[in-house]
């Protein structure tokens, strides 16, 4: 068997038994060249198990690399209490449900460029600020996806990320804020004005500087005080970064995200940043 994955993270609690993955609940984040995965005990509303892999061959399918992660833990997904599915890529866009037609989801994605013939396109409801957030896969994908047993569920990634952000500022009424999450070839940009989602999108970087630029133009396009607004870091993005230091020159109130005390991690876990896997631990909160 070819392998696709090559480990990366591991933290795995002492408490974690194979004779207990009823109680469990697995959420994968699927993106084209990682695969991470963490481990929720219900019975103790902790997560147990944090383990990431790098995809080493980028064309790599996602029955593909599903399939390698079953055989090596030799536990099936439908095992599981739950298990969740996020696809973290680039091919989305966000509708208001005012005009949105589930019929003509796919003619959305084909204006913007967002998808083909090839393409599988499915649609999340983000119920708080009644959007939908339409996704892209390849659609030998999308018929795996489709096909995986009742305890299995998908939603892009991004949509995680909106919920769990608008529920984390429901009490701030016109409060200005910007979040940016951090990815290997490009970072995602998101602006909201308490729990109001103003803006969304993706931007591809090669250097610091291409990232700098294109945060201060975007921010600076909604009137953004560099001064006062707090620019949150999420994602791929150590305190030591380069990206940090030249972005310190430019806003004043720089943050990561910081967990919250409802989010209960074994000690082995603290160890990571929180920041750096803020979706894939929100992810069970989400009702998408």
């Amino acid at each position: 068997m070819t392998s696709f994955l090559r480990p990366y993270t591991t933290r795995v609690d002492n408490s974690f038994d194979k004779k207990r993955i009823k109680d469990y609940i697995i959420t994968i984040q699927c993106s084209l060249d990682g695969f991470s995965y963490s481990v929720f005990d219900e019975t103790i509303a902790t997560f147990i198990v944090l383990e990431h892999y790098n995809i080493i061959k980028q064309d790599a399918c996602i029955e593909q690399v599903i399939d390698e992660f079953q055989e090596r833990k030799n536990i099936k997904l439908q095992e599981y209490k739950r298990a969740i599915i996020l696809i973290d890529n680039t091919l989305n866009t966000f509708v208001p449900a005012n005009f949105f037609l589930n019929k003509h989801k796919d003619d959305f994605m084909r204006f913007l460029n967002l998808s083909d013939d090839d393409s599988f396109i499915l649609t999340d409801y983000i119920a708080r600020v009644d959007i939908n957030n339409i996704f892209a896969i390849n659609k030998s994908d999308g018929i795996y996806l489709n096909n995986l047993p009742e305890n299995v569920t998908t939603a892009h990634a991004s949509s995680v990320m909106i919920n769990s952000l608008i529920n984390e500022n429901l009490n701030r009424n016109h409060d200005l804020r910007v979040f940016v999450n951090v990815k290997n070839e490009n970072f995602e940009l998101v602006i909201m004005n308490g729990c109001i989602l103003m803006f969304h999108n993706y931007f591809r970087y090669k250097t610091t500087e291409d990232f700098v630029y294109f945060l201060i133009f975007a921010t600076s396009q909604f009137n953004i005080d560099n001064e006062t607004v707090p620019l949150y870091f999420l994602g791929q993005i150590e305190n030591t970064s380069k990206i940090l230091e030249l972005c310190s020159r430019y806003f004043r109130d720089i943050r990561f995200m910081r967990k919250p005390v409802e989010i209960q991690l074994t000690k082995d876990l603290e160890e990571e940043p929180y920041h750096q896997h803020y979706i894939i631990y929100n992810a069970i909160k989400c009702e998408l």
